[in-house]
């Protein structure tokens, strides 16, 4: 009471003023009530940090700031009229003198504050209601003080007079206020109670218009206040410093006598991040977004799934610790992941649809309304073929019969179940398919594979073409869309080829007698053999000789050919002449020819020589001067002839 006294003197008198320069720091009382415009309900008690009011409702008080709010309760804390002007009376509804209420205190300190103007960031302060209060209003008695002291910063004090006010900035989110009475206070920038004046004499009080500072009516449903505290510095007098005052102010709450309507309510949005099912062991990450569309708190919050098409484990969802409790209109997001299986991928989709539930203070649980998400497979069947021979048992030159071994290798390379697979290959001569399944037969998952392996024997036309080609295909049917038909595969194995051909020729003259005669016939035998590994056509012999009878041939096969080891015979007879007999022999020379693949010629030769003996008077008649062609029987017979006559006269001597 004297505080204020003293402060009102103070603007009548310089001495009176000086006096208070060198008080303690003046004390701001502030006094806040709220009320609904109905009947209300004022605290019973107050201690520790809370009001109990008479239906058992509670309001507690939290403070934070860097120079130590504090706001605890008290039976006591609230109003006074022990020299202030204001009672019982004053207030609208009614608040006793000496009512329960909270002692609130913002200490002075070296905060750094404007000379002149808004000081923030000194704290916070925070009233909570044990249950929803519909439209309370807040009474507020006294705004600021005058602050004289010596101001310390770094070390460095000046003897100052300020006047100093507190600001209370709303910070709870959807809730709006106004001024609805009293002409000391006003609301700035719609959501800060300050005082109606920046000049010398910054207080509201009772000592200023009429009792205390005025009413603030609050719209919305409240189940917190929360204020951050500043303050509004105006220089009296002295040196300037950088420093905010001491301010204490009571707080008193009034309540409605009956509860605000309750409307609990909630709802729920659930999403995918993903675009599309691509692959088994894709993750999927759901999203459910709960927000309390009520008027009342919801305590808990959660998130049930009620319909999974997913063929794996089912999502579990999980919200975070706010979901413990959601206030109105606040929102909460919850969170879930599933694992894409195989089979998933089959059925072309996932989906599923989820609930949101919510338990208010009073009443049966309310659920949202079912919210769905679907996400749908890209489906891509894709298979490959492939194809490798192993010939290593094949020669060079390569030979009928030999074996060459295919090894085919069909893959699943999409992302869907093929069925009905199979590997044809249409060599002729081929074995039949072994199958090496990874699982069922006809069936591959994605990214699995089935071998098939076969042999073949060469043929004769194989080494005539010099190589093996051999083509593969495969089929698979996907879940859905047309059967695949991959390129097919090929091999090309070469072989080695090496033709060979060889003639030879044998004159029988066992019909020439010695000496021999005109007339008198010999038979020549002509062979030809197929001495490599490639088959030949147009095989012929041909003789020049003149006076040959016609070849008379015997083929082991079709007539002018021959396989790799075959032989042809041919069989032609000559008349000798006395020419011949002159000559003392018959000379013949035999040439064979044939085409190899692809229509080469081979040629070879083969010659026979037959002496013939010529009769004596076929020697004397002969004048030719090449002596060295009588028969060399002739000669020796009549070289032994003239040495058997020499010996008989020499023993006849």
């Amino acid at each position: 009471m004297s505080s204020f006294l003293n402060r009102r003197r103070a603007t009548r008198s310089t001495g009176l003023l000086r006096l208070l320069v060198a008080l303690a720091v003046l004390v701001m009382t502030t006094l806040v009530a709220v009320s609904p415009a109905s009947a209300a309900q004022v605290p019973s008690s107050g201690a520790g940090n809370t009001l109990t009011y008479p239906s058992g409702v509670t309001v507690t008080s939290t403070t934070s700031g860097p120079d130590g709010i504090t706001a605890p309760a008290s039976n006591n804390g609230f109003g006074s009229t022990n020299g202030f002007g204001y009672s019982a009376g004053a207030w609208s509804p009614t608040v006793p003198d000496q009512s329960p209420g909270f002692t609130a205190s913002v200490p002075g300190s070296n905060t750094l504050c404007p000379d002149y103007g808004e000081c923030s960031g000194l704290g916070t302060m925070t009233f909570t209601f044990s249950q929803p209060v519909l439209n309370p209003s807040m009474h507020i008695d006294e705004l600021g003080s005058l602050q004289s002291a010596s101001s310390c910063v770094n070390n460095v004090c000046t003897s100052t007079s300020n006047n100093t006010a507190a600001n209370l900035t709303l910070v709870t989110p959807g809730i709006t206020m106004a001024v609805a009475s009293g002409t000391n206070i006003q609301i700035v920038g719609g959501n800060t109670i300050r005082t109606l004046t920046d000049t010398y004499n910054l207080s509201c009080s009772t000592v200023i218009g009429p009792p205390g500072c005025g009413t603030v009516a609050f719209t919305g449903l409240v189940t917190s206040l929360t204020f951050n505290v500043g303050s509004f510095t105006s220089l009296n007098a002295g040196t300037p410093a950088q420093m905010h005052g001491s301010d204490a102010f009571p707080v008193a709450f009034t309540i409605p006598d009956a509860p605000p309507p309750s409307n609990p309510a909630v709802s729920l949005v659930k999403s995918v991040a993903e675009v599309a099912l691509t692959s088994a062991g894709q993750v999927l990450h759901y999203s459910f977004v709960v927000t309390n569309t009520g008027d009342v708190a919801l305590a808990p919050v959660s998130v049930s799934e009620t319909a999974f098409s997913g063929t794996g484990m089912e999502p579990v969802v999980s919200c975070p610790p706010e979901a413990t409790s959601l206030a109105p209109g606040a929102s909460v997001t919850c969170t879930a992941s599933y694992t894409v299986t195989q089979a998933d991928i089959e059925a072309g989709k996932v989906s599923n649809t989820a609930v949101a539930s919510g338990t208010p203070q009073v009443g049966p649980a309310v659920f949202s309304t079912p919210s769905s998400a679907q996400l749908l497979a890209t489906q891509t069947p894709a298979m490959t073929i492939t194809k490798a021979a192993e010939a290593s048992a094949v020669t060079s030159p390569a030979q009928p019969g030999q074996l060459i071994t295919y090894s085919l290798i069909a893959s699943n390379t999409g992302n869907v179940t093929l069925t009905k697979v199979s590997i044809t290959d249409g060599l002729a001569g081929l074995s039949a398919l072994t199958y090496s399944w990874p699982g069922m037969p006809g069936v591959l998952a994605p990214g699995q594979t089935v071998t098939a392996t076969a042999s073949y024997h060469l043929s004769q036309g194989d080494i005539d073409a010099g190589h093996v080609t051999n083509a593969a295909t495969t089929t698979g049917t996907p879940s859905s869309g047309p059967v695949l038909t991959p390129p097919p595969a090929s091999t090309d194995t070469p072989l080695g080829q090496v033709p060979g051909l060889r003639s030879t020729k044998t004159a029988d003259a066992s019909g020439i007698t010695s000496p021999a005669q005109v007339g008198e016939k010999i038979t020549y035998h002509f062979t030809a053999t197929n001495t490599g590994n490639l088959s030949l056509t147009s095989v012929k012999i041909t003789d020049g000789l003149d006076g040959l009878s016609q070849l008379s041939y015997t083929w082991p096969g079709a007539p002018g050919r021959l396989s790799p080891g075959q032989s042809v015979t041919a069989v032609a007879s000559y008349t000798i002449t006395q020419a011949d007999i002159d000559a003392g022999q018959v000379t013949n020379i035999a040439t064979t020819t044939a085409l190899t693949p692809p229509r080469a010629l081979l040629s070879r030769s083969a010659s026979v020589t037959t002496p013939l003996e010529r009769g004596l008077d076929s020697a004397l008649a002969f004048t030719g001067g090449n002596t060295t062609l009588l028969p060399l029987g002739l000669i020796a017979g009549l070289l032994g002839g003239a040495a058997l006559l020499a010996s008989r006269r020499r023993k006849r001597s």
